[in-house]
């Protein structure tokens, strides 16, 4: 089989949208011929593996949504010329801000498409506005609600859709946007040969890090809905001796990097607060290796987070929110869960799973480990998405 995978916005940073993408590209290729489509920053450019890439070149202009509508546009001309010279037999396009284009262009030329949806972007746009002050909130909800009906219409536009929870396949269903005939849930997976099990000692001794310290890690995007605000302020609540035995290790970027560095500051956690910024991809499981723990502090909505099947895979206990995709963590005994947004509950369980004995800790980890290799890896979501679309393009 032939797939167009499309992409209508720039996979340039490292960011989960860009993991998802060239892992399950990279799965893809194992078994079947892939193109990926997707705009280039001609600065950087990702890894290609085992599959093809074209770029289109995006139209950068201020302010950079109307880029964003003229981009898709673009896209429009560009996956129809690509359709006729490459003939594929599905288009699979991932669900960005105005991204119709594509969509249009496999119907008119009778290609089957599916569409990947990996948020409620209600939600989303809901949490992000929640820090926004006047004029600002005004104008950014207005491109929201401006998004939120391109969404609409792209879900409509699709054939079939891939959700990454049964929240979002919900939300979908009570919207009337879709139905359940039309819509497959397949949770986000993890690169189980990339993210393994790592000596700790190891891992803190090539990244620099203190070797007599223990570490609780975040690793993802520092956007509001990660809550990882709410993790500094449960960290300043652990006992002194706990702060002084643990340090905090937040990896990642993003709009809320400058406000947690500045609570970290008004709440004076010095250098047991540590903010690495954005690190590759491949750095990534020597930085999980490094922690005795991992956290996932997430806002209540719909989300299949990579990081859970990132720490997961390299064998760590997790500490996340109770919110109903995670639920799963504290069932199959790898992790333990907070009441999201009740900071002295969440220092409160930071607390006991870090006075877990080092042997406890190991076993839950293996347990983790075992769970990601049967159940999460992105060969095992690949082989489920395309069983699905060839069951429905023979029907």
């Amino acid at each position: 089989m032939k797939w167009i995978y499309v992409v209508e916005n720039t996979l340039e940073k490292h960011t989960a949208s860009q993991t998802h993408v060239l892992e399950f590209c990279q799965a893809l290729a194992k078994i079947d011929e892939v193109i990926l489509i997707s705009q280039k920053n001609p600065s950087t450019f990702p890894r290609v593996e085992g599959y093809g890439y074209l770029p289109i070149n995006p139209i950068q202009i201020r302010p950079h949504n109307m880029g964003d509508m003229l981009n898709t546009i673009k896209a429009f001309f560009y996956v129809n010329r690509q359709i006729k010279i490459n003939q594929p037999d599905v288009i699979y396009t991932r669900a960005t801000s105005f991204g119709i284009g594509s969509l249009i262009s496999a119907r008119i030329n009778n290609i089957p498409v599916i569409l990947e949806v990996n948020g409620n972007w209600e939600d989303e746009h809901r949490l992000v506005l929640k820090h926004l002050s006047f004029p600002k909130q005004q104008f950014v909800g207005f491109i929201n609600t401006l998004r939120g009906h391109s969404l609409n219409i792209a879900c409509r536009i699709a054939g079939r859709l891939i959700v990454v929870t049964p929240n979002i396949a919900k939300f979908l269903i009570q919207k009337r946007i879709s139905n359940k005939k039309k819509i497959l849930v397949v949770p986000n997976g993890v690169n189980v040969e990339r993210f393994v099990p790592l000596n700790k000692k190891v891992c803190k001794d090539s990244l620099g890090l203190q070797s007599d310290v223990d570490y609780i890690g975040f690793i993802g995007s520092l956007s509001v809905w990660q809550g990882v605000e709410d993790l500094i302020l449960a960290y300043s609540k652990l006992p002194q001796e706990l702060q002084t035995k643990f340090h905090l290790l937040i990896v990642g970027d993003g709009p809320e990097y400058k406000r947690c560095n500045d609570i970290s500051g008004q709440l004076k956690l010095g250098n047991s607060v540590i903010f690495t910024g954005a690190q590759p991809y491949l750095s990534i499981p020597q930085y999980i290796g490094a922690c005795s723990v991992l956290v996932a502090p997430m806002k209540p909505r719909p989300c299949s987070p990579l990081k859970i099947y990132e720490y997961m895979a390299c064998a760590r206990p997790i500490i996340a929110s109770n919110i109903e995709d995670l639920k799963f963590i504290e069932k199959q005994g790898v992790g333990v869960l907070f009441s999201p947004g009740d900071i002295d509950d969440f220092a409160e369980k930071l607390q006991i799973v870090l006075n877990i004995s080092e042997d406890k800790k190991m076993e839950i980890g293996e347990c983790a480990r075992q769970l990601v290799e049967a159940n999460h890896s992105w060969d095992g979501v690949v082989q489920t998405i395309r069983q699905y679309i060839i069951s429905e393009l023979t029907t």
